[in-house]
């Protein structure tokens, strides 16, 4: 792209730390009561931008008008206007300083006697100070932490421009909304044409639907990826999920101090930056990183608005999660998640006999932005993706439904006086020691007998790199699975930590805003556990649990480790916290040392487009061959390219037929083959290729430990007329 292009396409960056700051920070600055971490904060604040800016990005491309330099330009108008009345209104709030500072002392002390358990008043006074260091020290070394973590992500990128794959599809059609500003793809044909062309096999991840392709998927994440991309090329396309990563990051280090100390709440966010699952994720272009950052930014905003009593939050929080819908359709669970959350807390609240009304206000806060913007994103679905939104009702709209109905039913016949009775009951120790043991046994079938609970294979399906036994049930592996990504010791001490969440912050009358946390992140679990949904290759299979899941079991194992260490003298907990560091850092090395400095597909792009430059640009040539190779030719690099089987009696006809008709308007016809060795008809070759990808070994037991090359031949014919 032309560098003025470039130029104004990246104003939209600096146009979102504007819009985030006067639409979400300008409100929050002058709280005393903000005790979020100053990174956090900084970090909701361009999630904030983001959302905004989502709007009139998806917006233009729905209606097809979408330039990302036109965009850009008016980005940079809203940076030339706001950014004056950004700094003088910064330059207000550097007056209280004294009054923030004051008030994070304050904050800090009420987050250790959350995290440490009831003390006196004075003893608490006393430590305010050196609370207040240790945390600003934590938040200090989360950012040398993450720099590291950033270098990770940032110099080894997935270069996935490959077709084939939900990566692929997400990453060419942002190159192609780039370069033509439109969500529906045209065929690559002409019209007249399309009595010959029209059976084609077409492109994996695009439906062959009337007049245009249509594009699976939500569209939200391929249009600011498509912003990235006319910034910084394919540099831009390739590291956008790495930044998003690290704001994903910074949130859920938020979640974390307002649940336990900050050496721990850092411990627990460094221990998932170099996870291997966090790692691969945060380097290809996949739509679950986006859906994490505002997965966890409305978790921690819900969280300070009941903690709090702050609607502007609450509404904030809504609407986040009510976007994730629109990052990824797996997010509509968040809604029935929502009610059953309110349910559980009311219940709760009730039974400790706290002033209801006041914090209920807060929730209908959160229902005044969630659900228009599920709502809205639903209708988004059905508009510019209707075979998609069919295909997923078919499976999963019924359970959603019917769980959205149940849980905003039991929510709204549940009056005061039937809560206050059920309440005793359901927050006993019998009703705690039942869920305990069901918990163990659950996770003790999960373990050792579910996976084994196996019909005999029928079939392989095989793949270049891997296959697998195509009649077997993989989702039956997925606790054993998550464990080898996190370890059993992190996963047992979740379990125990979930339960202790629920015991010592509810049943003791103390922290009622962790509540939703615990509910989503406890149902979420359960839900991707027992039937993930997706091909049993990891890493490609431990993507569903990347936006809730992995962060959430690290979040309670966090809080497992704070109530061992508040039972536990100074002397040995610094002793079992050194080990327990060790032992994380040694796992996170072996887990992931196959990943840490390598680049998947690395120069596949430049492969690509070098073989793109090549090809005729104004003629349509036939292909036959991996999909990996084909779509991209025509989404990214403009040829006109159509897949067909030559193979098969069907595609043989249609080549033939298409021969002729060029024959007849005088014109040659191009066909592009991939093959095994070189063709016996050497007079219509005009051209060679050779491509190459080198990727991790995709295994269906993880972690994988190989390297795999797969390489393509592929020539080029011209029959002349």
């Amino acid at each position: 792209m032309p560098l003025t292009s470039q130029l104004c396409a990246a104003g939209v960056w600096p146009a979102v730390l504007v819009v985030g700051y006067l639409v979400f920070a300008r409100n929050r600055c002058t709280g005393d009561r903000d005790a979020l971490p100053l990174p956090t904060s900084i970090a909701l604040m361009i999630t904030a931008g983001l959302a905004a800016w989502s709007v009139p990005l998806l917006a233009a491309a729905i209606a097809g008008v979408y330039q990302p330099a036109h965009v850009g330009v008016a980005a940079w108008i809203v940076v030339l206007v706001g950014g004056p009345t950004l700094m003088y209104e910064r330059r207000g709030h550097h007056a209280n300083g004294a009054r923030r500072v004051a008030g994070q002392a304050e904050a800090a002390t009420v987050q250790r006697t959350r995290s440490t358990g009831p003390g006196s008043a004075a003893a608490s006074n006393l430590h305010g100070s050196t609370v207040m260091h240790v945390d600003r020290l934590c938040d200090g070394l989360l950012v040398a932490g993450l720099l590291l973590a950033g270098v990770l992500y940032f110099g080894f990128p997935s270069e996935s421009i490959y077709g084939g794959r939900d990566e692929g599809v997400y990453a060419n059609h942002a190159v192609y909304l780039a370069h033509h500003g439109r969500l529906t793809v045209p065929y690559p044909w002409a019209a007249e044409d399309s009595d010959v062309l029209s059976h084609w096999t077409g492109f994996p991840g695009f439906y062959n639907t009337p007049e245009t392709l249509t594009v699976q998927f939500g569209h939200l994440f391929p249009v600011w990826l498509a912003q990235a991309y006319a910034t910084a090329g394919p540099n831009g396309l390739f590291r956008f999920n790495g930044a998003v990563s690290l704001l994903s990051l910074v949130l859920f280090y938020g979640v974390c101090r307002m649940a336990v100390p900050g050496p721990l709440a850092l411990t627990a966010t460094l221990f998932l930056a170099f996870n291997p699952s966090q790692l691969w994720i945060a380097r290809i272009t996949l739509s679950e990183p986006l859906a994490q950052m505002f997965i966890w930014a409305g978790l921690v905003l819900l969280m300070q608005a009941l903690r709090d009593h702050e609607n502007m939050s609450a509404r904030w929080a809504g609407g986040l999660l009510g976007l994730s819908v629109l990052v990824r359709i797996d997010g509509l669970t968040m809604m029935p998640l929502l009610f059953l959350s309110h349910l559980v807390w009311k219940l709760f609240v009730t039974a400790n006999m706290e002033a209801t009304e006041p914090r209920c206000g807060i929730w209908s806060a959160v229902y005044q932005t969630a659900v228009p913007v599920a709502a809205l994103a639903l209708a988004t679905y059905a508009f510019t993706c209707a075979p998609y939104l069919r295909e997923v009702a078919a499976i999963y709209m019924w359970p959603l439904v019917t769980a959205s109905v149940i849980t905003l039913g039991l929510l709204l016949i549940g009056k005061q006086k039937l809560l206050r009775r059920l309440s005793p009951a359901l927050t006993g120790k019998v009703s705690f020691g039942i869920l305990a043991a069901t918990i163990a046994a659950a996770s003790g079938y999960a373990t050792w007998w579910r996976p084994r609970a196996n019909p005999d294979p029928q079939w392989k399906f095989e793949r270049v790199g891997y296959s697998f036994d195509a009649a077997r049930d993989y989702a039956q592996d997925s606790f054993v699975n998550l464990a080898r990504y996190l370890s059993p010791f992190v996963l047992g001490l979740a379990l125990a930590g979930w339960l202790a969440v629920l015991w010592r912050r509810i049943r003791r009358d103390r922290d009622y805003f962790f509540v939703p946390v615990v509910v989503i992140v406890g149902c979420w679990s359960v839900v991707c556990l027992w039937r993930p949904g997706v091909y049993p290759d990891h890493f490609w299979a431990i993507r569903r649990f990347v936006p809730v899941v992995i962060p959430g079991v690290v979040l309670c194992a966090a809080i497992a480790a704070a109530e061992i260490a508040r039972r536990l003298s100074r002397l040995w907990t610094y002793v079992l916290g050194g080990a327990t560091v060790l032992f994380l850092v040694g796992f996170t090395f072996q887990a992931g040392r196959l990943v840490f400095f390598f680049a998947e597909d690395q120069g596949l792009y430049a492969q690509l487009q070098a073989v793109a430059e090549r090809l005729p640009r104004d003629q349509v040539i036939i292909t036959h061959g991996y999909k990996t190779w084909v779509t991209p030719l025509y989404l990214a690099f403009d040829r006109q390219v159509v897949p067909i089987d030559i193979s098969a009696a069907e595609g043989a006809m249609l080549w033939r037929q298409w021969a002729a008709r060029q024959k007849g308007r005088g014109q040659p016809a191009y066909l592009l083959v991939e093959i095994d060795k070189p063709s016996a008809e050497r007079s219509k070759v005009v051209d060679e290729f050779v491509l190459s990808r080198v990727f991790v070994q995709p295994t269906v037991y993880p972690l994988p430990t190989q390297i795999v090359r797969s390489q393509w031949q592929l020539e080029l014919y011209k029959f002349p007329p």
